[in-house]
């Protein structure tokens, strides 16, 4: 918001500052001024929330603004709401949640209180008016909702008994005006809905009201060019005339007159962006032109002249280019019986993942299937590698027509990581061979998630059932082939409040896991948290875990710290992994496991800055030291994509210095790793 009257106190530093220039040299030419003084705000609301202000109107007491903006429902999806804004205080008040409402334009309130305003509902393809009241953030209709007429920009006038307004039907936006009917509490009604008279092939957009209510002011796009026009508006019956304003090679957008009626302010499209001026104008001066100009002006309304005979059109906008074709009616007909959507039309897309990291090297190839808007998802994968990677294959597929995602798993892995160029050293609680091992079974989840302004909540149940069988010497040894099944939930809370660039990034979540082993029951949970704080597109993150097991006798049981994820293994069935990727493999194996993280993201670099380091505790070897490094990491998520049929998606890519190591050989060494790993 800025004040529209002269700054006195820049004026006065100008004056100031051309003083000095001419004292310090007399002979130079004096200083001139290229372009408008800068201008302090008197208030500035920023982006909150993720939420940006768009289309703001101000109050008829002049006190708040009315403004939309986009905001994500409870399923992402996002959705148009109004709020209103106290410059003053600064306080932002929502007035509506979830009504795909925009353009709204507040009508007089004569006996004050927060009022209505009229506004346009845009919705599964509908266009129509609609009134809101401000106060309970009611709606209602004002027009029929409509795939063929769509509405935009509606403007009430200043004594709140006509309405303007953009239309487009049958190809082309048009100006229109309608009386409001209906007394103040009672539902408002449009009267019959006129067009206003335009240049031939002319649209319109941004209507806006002069003071007296005998104006209208909008632009209009005449002949390749974009002017600010006036049309006077009588009452209904009388001839409406109008009057070309503004003359610009570029465009004249937004006009919107002073109360007074004494200028006009828009926006000028230059080469270097959008300007804003301010037209010297007096109302009547305008109102008289327009009664005395009729309602056909011929050449003066400023159009270029016809094209010539042989002239192309690609020479406008110096020549008239030829109009369009008009558009055909809107051809209706009986629709036939819907066909059911089911499990939509499946395609095939390849896919191919790979893991590179001290762990060893995994390439993955398989097939993703589904429909487009992402109701079946599923994919075939298979997975080979050496070293300690994760080998094997998995079918699995997720069902996303109902409140709750559904998805099941069947899978085959293998993986030794006493293979490893650095295996896992006793130290770290564990031996190495007690890790190698082959597991194949079947994994179930019902996952829910809801989002909020900001934020999102979710929360998994899993289940999962597996043959797990050692390999070498471990404490699985001489039982063969060992059964295993579990039940895990998980709840995850993220939530980013922002105003403007500043965010404040929180995340909480946790998990708990109870199953049994060879008919041997155990436990197993971790919780997480995170904070930080960013500034665009630098920050600073600190992140903290805790895992714990309870009752676990069998090394595989036990967290593991070291490797990365893979796609071949549901999340709970590899529930004890706690990935590291800079680690060989289960380099830390213990009941308990604490890690610690610190990011610091830079607007120089690609990818942050991380400090992490790592200590687990056993019951034979009791608590190991922190093991720490930094380095550089570039990690992240990605959704289920349809429309270009993709899974969801892991990926991280970076280089680390181990700084400690308490249990083996690995201090001072540089490790590299890069890997993505696919989810249904």
């Amino acid at each position: 918001v800025w004040e529209t009257g002269v700054d006195e106190e820049a004026e006065e530093r100008w004056r100031e500052e051309r003083e000095r220039i001419a004292a310090a040299d007399p002979e130079d030419v004096p200083a001139g001024r290229a372009g408008p003084l800068p201008r302090e705000p008197v208030a500035t609301l920023e982006s909150f929330d993720g939420r940006e202000p768009i289309e703001p109107r101000w109050s008829p007491d002049g006190e708040s603004l009315l403004f939309a903006a986009l905001g994500p429902d409870p399923d992402g999806f996002l959705r148009a709401d109004l709020y209103r804004w106290n410059p003053s205080t600064g306080r932002v008040e929502r007035l509506t949640r979830w009504a795909d409402l925009r353009s709204a334009d507040p009508l007089p309130t004569p006996t004050g209180g927060a009022g209505r305003a009229v506004a346009v509902r845009n919705r599964h393809g509908f266009s129509q008016l609609v009134t809101v009241d401000l106060s309970t953030g009611a709606v209602a209709p004002l027009t029929e909702p409509s795939v063929q007429v769509v509405w935009a920009t509606p403007r009430v006038s200043p004594d709140g008994r006509r309405l303007a307004a953009v239309r487009h039907r049958e190809g082309v936006w048009r100006l229109v005006v309608a009386e409001i009917v209906g007394a103040e509490g009672a539902p408002l009604a449009l009267g019959e809905v006129l067009e206003l008279p335009t240049p031939e092939g002319a649209t319109v957009a941004d209507p806006a009201w002069g003071p007296g209510g005998a104006t209208l002011f909008a632009t209009v796009g005449a002949g390749g060019f974009l002017d600010v026009w006036a049309f006077a508006v009588g009452d209904p019956g009388e001839e409406t005339s109008r009057r070309r304003l503004t003359r610009t090679l570029g465009a004249a957008l937004a006009p919107e007159p002073t109360p007074d009626g004494a200028a006009l302010f828009y926006l000028s499209l230059e080469h270097d962006g959008l300007d804003l001026w301010r037209m010297e104008l007096g109302e009547a001066a305008v109102r008289s032109s327009l009664r005395g100009a009729g309602p056909a002006e011929g050449p003066a309304e400023g159009a270029p002249p016809a094209a010539r005979p042989g002239l192309p059109p690609e020479l406008a906008p110096a020549v008239r280019p030829p109009l369009p074709p008009p558009v055909e009616p809107f051809a209706e007909a009986v629709l036939p019986p819907p066909d059911p959507y089911g499990a939509g039309p499946q395609e095939l897309t390849p896919l191919v993942g790979f893991a590179l990291a001290p762990s060893g090297l995994a390439l993955e190839a398989g097939a993703r299937g589904g429909d487009l808007v992402g109701r079946l998802d599923w994919f075939l994968l298979g997975s080979l590698g050496d070293a300690a990677a994760v080998e094997g294959g998995v079918v699995t597929a997720a069902w996303r027509g109902l409140p709750v995602e559904l998805s099941a798993a069947v899978f085959a892995s293998s993986e030794e990581p006493s293979r490893q160029d650095t295996p896992p050293p006793a130290g770290g609680c564990a031996a190495p061979a007690p890790l190698d091992r082959e597991t194949s079974g079947l994994a179930l989840a019902a996952a829910w998630d809801r989002r909020f302004p900001a934020g999102a909540l979710g929360a998994r149940l899993g289940l999962y059932g597996a043959e797990v069988e050692p390999l070498g010497v471990s404490a699985g040894e001489g039982r063969g082939k060992l059964e295993t099944a579990a039940a895990t939930l998980r709840v995850g809370l993220a939530w980013a409040p922002s105003r403007g660039k500043l965010s404040l990034p929180l995340e909480l979540g946790g998990g708990l896991q109870e199953g049994e082993t060879d008919s041997e029951r155990w436990r197993r949970w971790g919780l997480r948290a995170g904070a930080g704080v960013e500034l665009g597109e630098a920050g600073l993150r600190l992140s903290w875990q805790r895992h714990g097991a309870e009752d676990v006798l069998l090394a595989f049981d036990r967290f593991h710290v070291g490797g990365v994820r893979r796609s071949v293994l549901p999340e709970d069935a590899d529930f004890a992994r706690v990935p590291a990727p800079a680690l060989p493999a289960g380099y830390l194996t213990g009941e308990e496991h604490e890690a610690q993280r610190l990011e610091l993201s830079l607007e120089a670099l690609p990818a942050p800055l991380f400090y992490e380091r790592h200590r687990v505790a056993s019951d034979l070897a009791g608590k190991v030291g922190w093991l720490s490094l930094a380095g550089v990491e570039l990690r992240g998520s990605l959704p289920p994509t349809p429309i270009v049929a993709l899974p969801a998606a892991r990926f991280t890519a970076g280089a680390a210095y181990v700084l400690e190591d308490p249990v083996g050989d690995l201090q001072d060494e540089v490790r590299l790793w890069a890997a993505v790993a696919w989810r249904s």
